[in-house]
């Protein structure tokens, strides 16, 4: 039987703890989430020895071997999912409520990760509020779990049965049946090259889908992304053990590459595939070379990874994983942005750790101990709790959401709308008169449909809105910067605004003008701009060019919010009301927009700053969310906006025949 190694559970804790501070805050350790590989090398490197040993001692029993997998794992596992659960039902908003639901069937079956690689990257922002998201690798760990006992057990068989013939063949000196230091017999060599091709066959696959684009998101979740990583500490372990030269060299080694991946790599680098084995391969070398050193003498880094402060946080490694997460996602939830206040990330850490100390005092040590027969594993570590949750989240699906859903006027703009497309409702307001102007820009133009109803209804006029998702129409808009389903509907836009924009009295024009100055990227990141740079300069061209011709409204943007006014007005029945939920970029966007539209002739700027500055609650008016999701207007917010410009006697007439100068555009 195998001493227990201190220095592994050393290791844990600093891939556990490099994991928390990148979670915490990329920029603290970019590549922090290579931990999660650390853990990988050393589940292959751990199970792959119990499973090898107990095979060469004719001792293994699939049985043993996955009651010991349930009383480790699942306990807390499931504690946590419960605890999720419940916040989750308490704080998130319906819709919020719903995905976190699927997700909890999923992880129940330990297939989270195959749920969140049909979603988003790992990295996009929505990522970092689902409270589960995590789960994905011990989904990865547990699938491994019942692929490679059985695997192994046939490589094993296939071994014994080459060299048995190969032997017979060659008529081979008889060897040792069992490895020992610096020898090992044929059948052992030729299940290390066995798995070995495995293992190199899956880094192939690896590199492949996690540079290809249509399977980098599977990448980074998939079994068959990953399995390289678990593999490469099954092969770690199956080396035979020879007496290593110069062993604390080379476990420094290991730990250098461990930590060089933290800071060399980060969210934009290609991952898994070749990237991972600088950490993996590190990790595989600290393993191999300590497991021949003298703690006393020549083991520093050894020595290092046993000291019991690091030994004590990394036996709580599998807690603090588990809890961290949905401390986070939870926090940035309420915050409403992903970059939380040293105060909350400190009370997270505390709070990580003191649920961690909980959890593995009063249930991951007492499971341990537990002699359980594997039907009573089964159901009292699986089946039961299992059963619990699953029946809780459909519950909740069944009574509570139906009657908590919003209505369907809050949740967007409008599904009837022209919008990437010219085949739907294209004409809004007073729809008995032939349309006259024309509405166009991208969904911050498309969202403006209700506000034309209610205020071309009331003066007798009606216009065209055609939109497509994030395209500003501009004459020689670069559509290339957009994402690929966006393409084609924004160059369709281009071409039908350019060839018709004649034909209508006048032009309503409206964006999101801070995505389209590229006020949202991030100025830091090397990734490709996401936005035209030369955008401002051909909107001046498109305006002057249209105005000697056509009289132009252009629209000023609405708020950006930071939370979601559903979720907002959810953390007010819970008591937590939270100030500063605008986000000023929008603010600058409109006053570089509007500054460009004064210097222009028939050109207004209509501006609907002080509707939204009246508001009590940023997003929301009469209890009810005036916006679909952070930036765009509703249903009913395109209603209540229409209605207040009424009101206010702003009014739009008279576009149908002509655009005076006169025409107030402006709040007064």
């Amino acid at each position: 039987m195998k001493l227990y190694r201190p220095e592994i559970d050393g290791l844990r804790a600093i891939a556990v703890l490099a994991v928390v501070l990148t979670h915490m805050n990329p920029a603290w350790l970019p590549g922090g989430f290579v931990g999660v590989d650390v853990f990988f090398v050393i589940s292959g490197f751990l199970i792959t020895g119990i499973i090898y040993q107990q095979i060469s001692n004719k001792k293994f029993s699939i049985r043993d071997f996955y009651v010991r997998r349930l009383r480790r794992i699942l306990p807390v596992y499931f504690l946590v999912v419960a605890a999720t659960l419940l916040v989750g039902y308490f704080l998130l908003t319906p819709t919020d409520l719903l995905a976190l639901l699927d997700s909890i069937r999923y992880s129940i079956f330990f297939a989270v990760n195959i749920y969140f690689s049909r979603e988003k990257g790992y990295f996009d922002i929505s990522s970092e509020e689902k409270p589960l998201l995590h789960l994905w690798s011990l989904s990865v760990e547990e699938q491994f779990y019942v692929i490679w006992p059985v695997l192994l057990l046939l490589l094993w068989g296939l071994s014994l049965w080459v060299s048995t013939r190969l032997t017979r063949l060659t008529r081979l000196t008889r060897l040792h049946p069992k490895p020992a230091l610096g020898t090992a017999p044929l059948q052992h060599y030729l299940l290390l090259a066995s798995v070995g091709v495995i293992t190199i066959a899956l880094l192939v696959v690896s590199q492949y889908m996690a540079s290809s684009d249509n399977h980098s998101i599977k990448g980074y979740y998939l079994l068959q992304a990953r399995g390289v990583e678990l593999l490469i500490g099954a092969v770690t372990r199956l080396i035979p053990l020879h007496k290593l030269r110069h062993a604390s060299a080379w476990s420094l080694l290991g730990l250098a590459m461990l930590v060089l991946s933290f800071f060399w790599l980060d969210q934009h680098s290609i991952f898994p595939g070749f990237n991972a084995m600088l950490p993996c391969i590190g990790t595989a070398i600290i393993l191999y070379s300590t497991d021949r050193q003298d703690i006393t003498t020549s083991g520093t880094i050894k020595w290092l990874l046993s000291r019991p402060v690091i030994v004590w946080t990394g036996l709580l490694s599998y807690s603090i994983y588990l809890w961290h997460w949905p401390i986070l996602a939870y926090m940035r939830y309420v915050y409403g942005q992903n970059t939380l206040p040293g105060s909350w990330l400190l009370t997270a850490f505390v709070a990580t750790f003191a649920l961690s100390v909980l959890s593995y005092k009063i249930v991951e040590q007492p499971f341990r101990k537990l002699a359980f027969t594997f039907p009573k594993a089964v159901l009292y570590n699986y089946i039961l709790p299992g059963t619990l949750i699953i029946s809780a989240s459909i519950v909740f699906q069944k009574l509570y959401i139906p009657h908590a859903m919003p209505e369907e006027a809050l949740t967007g703009y409008g599904d009837d709308v022209c919008h990437g497309n010219f085949t739907k409702q294209c004409i809004r307001g007073d729809r008995a008169v032939p349309p006259t102007l024309l509405m166009t820009g991208d969904s911050h133009a498309a969202h403006y449909n209700t506000f034309i109803d209610v205020i071309g209804a009331q003066e007798n006029w009606s216009s065209s809105v055609i939109t497509a998702s994030s395209c500003s129409p501009v004459f020689n808009y670069d559509e290339k910067v957009l994402p690929g389903w966006a393409q084609e509907p924004c160059a369709s836009l281009k071409s039908y605004f350019e060839s018709n924009y004649k034909k209508f009295d006048g032009v309503l024009f409206a964006s999101s003008w801070a995505y389209q100055l590229g006020l949202l990227s991030d100025p830091s990141s090397s990734a490709p701009k996401d936005y035209d740079i030369a955008y401002l300069q051909k909107l001046e061209a498109t305006l002057r060019k249209i105005s000697k011709t056509t009289p132009i409204y252009v629209f000023s943007d609405v708020p950006l919010l930071k939370r979601h006014p559903f979720r907002l007005l959810q953390l007010e029945k819970l008591g937590i009301h939270l100030a500063g939920n605008i986000d000023n970029r929008y603010s600058e966007a409109n006053k570089i927009i509007k500054s460009l539209v004064k210097k222009i002739p028939n050109v207004e700027w209509v501006d609907t700053s002080e509707f939204f500055s009246a508001l009590d609650t940023p997003g929301t008016l009469d209890g009810k969310a005036i916006y679909s999701d952070t930036h765009h207007l509703n249903i009913y917010g395109g209603q209540k906006l229409g209605e207040w410009y009424l009101n206010h006697s702003l009014k739009l007439h008279h576009l149908s025949r002509s655009l005076p100068t006169s025409v107030a555009t402006e709040p007064r």
